[in-house]
C-alpha cells in the first residue's frame, strides 16, 4: 500500500475468474517498431465481509503471481508460480466487491518531461536518465543504436517520459516493455528461439498470406534514408519521433560572413545588408539540395531559372558591396571587428586583433565569382542541365564558403587570438575545425549520413522477419507473454497482443497490414519532390475549388442510412434541411436578409406547416393535401391587422380580419361586412355595429338605462318601418301614419304567420298595445 502496508491476497479474497491482464508490444492494427504499451491488470476483490473496506488502494503496488500445475501424482499437485508483473493501482471502486484497476510499471513514465540533458547524448544514456527520473530500473543497458548520439535538443518540454521511451525504442528498432520484475527492457522478437506449440484452442483465424519484412526506411521530406528492398517495408516517420527530427537536423559550426559585412556598412548603405542577408538565406536553402548535404537531385527547369535569377541579383549586390569595401578597407575592419560584439542566436564575439583587408585578394574573389556566374548564366538549357547544376553546386560553395574572404584572409592573428562565447561556453580552436581567420556562429543542416546510420543498424534484425498475422482464442496459459514466438497449425508467428483471464479463455494475436496495404517504393529524392509538387498541385486545385465555392456558395451534406442533413450557404441566403426518406418527413429553414421561413413536411399524411417571418409581417399556415384538393388554415399578423383564413377543398375560402376597430368578414376574397365599433347616427355615440359592405348598419347602444338596438332597415314582406325597439316589449310607432292619420288607434290584421296561423296587432295612439 502507499503507506507501506503489505498483505497477500489468497484465492478466497479474489472473485472467481476476475483476474484479467492485457499486454502488448505492437499496434493492434500493424506490425510496427517503437511501441511502448503499458500493461493493464484488473482484479475483483471479495469484500462481502468488509475485509478491505479500511484500505485505500490508491497508489498501491500489486505484484501478481499465477500458479501452474506442472506435475500431478499420488503425492499431490506440484505448482509453479509464474510472476506476471508489478502493477500500480490507479482506480478502485465498489463495496461488496471492489474492482481494482492497475497499470504496469511503465505507467510511472506518464508524467511531463522535466530534466536537464546535456547534448550530445547517446540513446542509451538518455534512456538511463529517463528511468532515473521516473523511478524505473533499466534492465537493457545495451541495445541497437544505444551508442547513437543525438546532438540537438529534441524539445520534449511538452511531452511525457513515456513518449521519450517510445522514440528511443523506435530508433533502436525495438519495442519497450517492463518485464515481470518491473524493469524496462528494449527488445525485439527472438525468432531463433523454439516457438510455443499451441495445439489446443477454441478459435484460430490466420490471415491468408504471410508477411516478410523486406526493408526499412525513414519517411521524411528532408532525407532519403533506407535499407533493403521494395516490398513489405517498416517505416519510421520523422513527424512521429522528435529524436528522429533532432537526428536529421544537427547543429554544426560554420562560417558567418553577412553579419560582419552588415555591421561595417549599415551606416552608409542600409539596403545592402538586407539584400545580403536575404540572399544568404536563399543560398543556404539551395545548398541543402547539394550532394554534400544529401542525396543527388536533378532540379527542374523552373528551379534552375530561379537560381540563375538569384545568382544574377547576388552578383550585382556583392559587386556593389565589394566596391564599397575596396574604398573603405580600414573602416570595414574597425567596424566589423570591435573588441566585443553581441550577435544573433546568443553568440558573443571577442576579437583581440585585426588587420586591414588585402585589396588584391578582394579583386581576385570578384573575378572568380563573376566567372562562375557567367558560366551558369549560359548553361540553363534542359539538355545540359546536369552540367549546369554541377556548376551551381560549385557556385553555392563559393557563395557560402569563400565569400567570407571578402572581409580579409587574416582579419585577426589567428583563431586562438579570438575569444568566442556561445551559450556560456568559451569555444576553442577545435570547435572551428578548418575555419581559421573567420568568425563563426551555429546553425543546423540536414545530416543524411548520420540518419542513414539509424536505418543501417536496425535493418539486420528486422529484414527477413516472417509472420502469419492471426487472432486466436486459446486455453489460458500464464507462461505466455506478449513478444513470445508461437506455432499454431504449423504457422510460425509472434504474440503482439495478449489478454489473459484466470481460469478462462485467453486471446492472442499478431496484427499486420497486408502486402497490398504496406506496399512501398524506395523512390528517389527527385521522385519524392515530384510527388510533393503533385501534392501541392492537388492542394492548389482544392483551394481553387474552395474559392469558387465561396463565390458560388458553400454546400455541405451529411447522410447516414435514410437520414440526411444539408446546409447551403450563398452570399445572400442560408438554407438548412433535414430529411428522413423512410419516414418521408423533412424540415427546412430558409434565411435571407429580410425573411426567415421554416417548414415541416409529412408526405405520408400530406401535411405541411410553415411559418414565415418578415420585418412587417408574421404568417403561419397548416395544410393537408387531399385528392385533387388542399385544405388549409392560415394566420397573418402585421402591425395593423390579424387575419384568420380557412380554405375549403372545393376551392372556396373565408377569412376574418382583425383591425383596430373590429372584424372584417370575407368570402372568396370579397368583403361581406364589418363587425366592430362605429358612430351611431341616431344617438351620436360610438356603439357596437354590424355594417354590411353596402347598406345600413345596425347599432347596439348601451348609452341609456337599458340596451337599445338601432336597426338600420327592417323588411317584412311589404312592411317597412324605421324606429327604436325597446326592451319593455312595446314598439314606439308614434311616427306611423296609416290612411293619413298620425297616432292611429286600431288594429292591423289578420296577418298570416309562418306556421299558417293569423295574428292581429292592436295600436292605441300609435303605440302597439298587444296582439290576438
Amino acid at each position: 500500500m502507499a503507506n507501506g502496508t503489505e498483505f497477500p491476497l489468497k484465492d478466497a479474497d479474489i472473485m472467481q475468474g476476475s483476474v484479467t491482464i492485457d499486454s502488448g508490444v505492437s499496434s493492434k492494427s500493424d506490425y510496427t517498431v517503437g511501441s511502448a504499451i503499458t500493461d493493464l491488470c484488473t482484479i475483483m476483490l471479495n469484500n462481502f465481509d468488509g475485509k478491505f473496506t479500511q484500505y485505500d488502494f490508491c497508489k498501491a503496488s500489486i505484484t501478481v503471481y499465477i500458479g501452474m500445475v506442472v506435475k500431478r501424482d499420488y503425492t499431490g499437485d506440484t505448482v509453479e508460480w509464474v510472476k506476471q508483473g508489478v502493477y500500480n493501482v490507479y482506480d478502485y471502486k465498489g463495496r461488496n466487491t471492489i474492482t481494482v484497476s492497475a497499470y504496469g510499471n511503465l505507467s510511472k513514465s506518464d508524467s511531463k518531461v522535466d530534466m536537464d540533458v546535456t547534448y550530445p547524448v547517446t540513446l542509451g544514456n538518455l534512456a538511463q536518465q529517463v528511468c532515473d527520473k521516473c523511478g524505473i530500473s533499466l534492465k537493457t543497458k545495451t541495445f541497437q543504436n544505444s551508442d547513437y548520439q543525438i546532438f540537438r535538443d529534441p524539445q520534449y518540454s511538452s511531452s511525457t517520459y513515456h513518449e521519450v521511451i517510445a522514440d528511443i525504442a523506435q530508433l533502436s528498432g525495438c519495442y519497450a516493455q517492463c518485464n515481470p520484475d518491473g524493469e524496462l527492457e528494449f527488445k525485439w522478437f527472438d525468432y531463433s528461439t523454439t516457438p510455443y506449440n499451441i495445439s489446443s484452442y477454441q478459435k484460430y483465424e490466420p490471415a491468408k498470406d504471410d508477411i516478410t519484412v523486406t526493408g526499412v526506411k525513414i519517411d521524411s521530406k528532408n532525407v532519403d534514408a533506407k535499407s533493403g528492398t521494395d516490398g513489405y517495408v517498416i517505416t519510421l516517420k520523422d513527424s512521429d519521433n522528435k529524436l528522429l527530427q533532432a537526428a536529421i537536423y544537427e547543429q554544426v559550426i560554420c562560417d558567418e560572413w553577412a553579419v560582419n559585412i552588415n555591421s561595417a556598412i549599415t551606416s552608409k548603405d542600409t539596403d545592402v545588408p538586407a539584400r545580403l542577408a536575404g540572399i544568404k538565406s536563399q543560398c543556404i536553402e539551395l545548398q541543402n539540395y547539394c550532394s554534400r548535404y544529401g542525396g543527388t537531385y536533378n532540379p527542374t527547369d523552373a528551379e534552375r531559372k530561379t537560381f540563375v535569377d538569384s545568382a544574377k541579383q547576388y552578383d550585382s549586390d556583392v559587386k556593389s558591396c565589394i566596391a564599397y569595401l575596396k574604398d573603405s578597407a580600414t573602416t570595414v575592419a574597425t567596424a566589423a571587428f570591435e573588441p566585443k560584439q553581441t550577435m544573433p542566436d546568443g553568440l558573443t564575439k571577442y576579437i583581440s586583433s585585426y588587420y586591414e583587408t588585402a585589396q588584391t585578394s578582394m579583386a581576385q574573389e570578384e573575378a572568380d565569382l563573376t566567372a562562375d556566374l557567367g558560366y551558369i548564366t549560359k548553361k540553363t538549357d534542359k539538355e545540359s542541365g546536369t552540367n549546369a547544376w554541377t556548376c551551381i553546386n560549385a557556385l553555392v560553395d563559393v557563395l557560402y564558403n569563400d565569400i567570407a574572404r571578402i572581409q580579409a584572409d587574416n582579419c585577426f592573428a589567428g583563431i586562438d587570438a579570438a575569444k568566442i562565447e556561445y551559450k556560456g561556453k568559451l569555444l576553442t580552436s577545435a570547435d572551428f575545425s578548418d575555419l581559421p581567420g573567420r568568425l563563426a556562429t551555429v546553425r543546423q543542416h540536414r545530416d543524411v549520413a548520420n540518419v542513414q546510420q539509424v536505418v543501417d543498424n536496425i535493418a539486420p534484425h528486422l529484414i527477413g522477419n516472417t509472420i502469419t498475422p492471426y487472432s486466436a482464442t486459446i486455453y489460458s496459459n500464464p507462461a505466455l507473454e506478449a513478444g513470445d514466438i508461437v506455432d499454431i497449425e504449423g504457422h510460425k508467428s509472434v504474440i503482439t497482443n495478449l489478454t489473459y483471464k484466470l481460469n478462462s479463455a485467453e486471446t492472442i494475436s499478431a496484427e499486420a497490414k497486408s502486402q497490398a496495404e504496406n506496399s512501398s517504393d524506395f523512390y528517389s529524392e527527385s521522385e519524392k519532390l515530384w510527388d510533393e509538387l503533385q501534392s501541392l498541385n492537388t492542394k492548389s486545385e482544392e483551394l481553387r475549388i474552395k474559392i469558387q465555392k465561396l463565390a458560388d456558395g458553400l454546400e455541405s451534406t451529411v447522410s447516414r442510412g435514410d437520414e440526411m442533413s444539408d446546409i447551403k450557404q450563398l452570399y445572400n441566403s442560408i438554407d438548412l434541411s433535414v430529411s428522413d426518406s423512410e419516414k418521408k418527413t423533412s424540415a427546412e429553414i430558409k434565411m435571407t436578409a429580410d425573411s426567415i421561413t421554416s417548414s415541416v413536411n409529412d408526405k405520408v399524411g400530406g401535411l405541411q406547416s410553415q411559418i414565415t417571418q418578415q420585418a412587417d409581417e408574421i404568417s403561419s399556415k397548416v395544410s393537408r393535401t387531399e385528392v385533387n384538393s388542399v385544405v388549409s388554415t392560415a394566420i397573418t399578423q402585421s402591425s395593423d391587422a390579424i387575419v384568420y383564413a380557412f380554405n375549403h377543398k372545393d376551392g372556396s375560402s373565408q377569412s376574418v380580419q382583425f383591425t383596430g376597430d373590429g372584424f372584417d368578414f370575407y368570402y372568396n376574397g370579397s368583403k361581406l361586412g364589418h363587425l366592430g365599433v362605429n358612430s351611431n347616427p341616431e344617438t351620436g355615440t360610438y356603439d357596437m355595429c354590424f355594417q354590411p359592405t353596402s347598406g345600413h348598419g345596425t347599432y347596439f347602444s348601451n348609452s341609456g338605462s337599458y340596451a337599445q338596438v338601432v336597426i338600420g332597415k327592417v323588411k317584412a314582406d311589404e312592411f317597412h318601418a324605421n324606429g327604436l325597439i325597446a326592451t319593455s316589449g312595446t314598439v314606439d310607432c308614434s311616427g306611423l301614419t296609416i290612411n293619413g292619420i298620425n297616432g292611429w288607434n286600431g288594429s292591423i290584421g289578420p296577418l298570416t304567420k309562418s306556421d299558417g296561423g293569423t295574428v292581429t296587432i292592436n295600436f292605441s295612439s300609435g303605440i302597439m298595445t298587444g296582439w290576438n
